[in-house]
């Protein structure tokens, strides 16, 4: 946080690049643990590429944007697999 005539400022890229790690580390754990939920990944990966268009640096949105995308698509096919395990086994 910065402060502005003693109003603290938020650096909302990189509140955004931590949030896209967070979400490509999450996604990565859901397809090398068992029993972690993969929505959590996809949520605040798709949070980090929302806030990564808020003004900032371009190293630290370009890097928002990028893990929460991968993150995102981890936890979709994570989401997608369970899905047609399910599928599958019901027929």
């Amino acid at each position: 946080m910065s402060t502005s005539g003693g109003v603290a400022r938020i650096r909302w890229d990189l509140a955004a690049a931590a949030l896209g790690m967070t979400s490509l580390l999450w996604g990565s754990a859901t397809l090398a643990l068992e029993g972690l939920p993969a929505w959590p990944a996809v949520s605040v990966g798709v949070l980090a590429c929302w806030l990564s268009r808020r003004p900032g640096q371009p190293l630290a949105r370009g890097l928002a944007t990028f893990a929460g995308l991968l993150g995102s698509l981890l936890g979709l096919l994570e989401i997608l697999g369970a899905w047609m395990v399910l599928h599958v086994i019901s027929s």
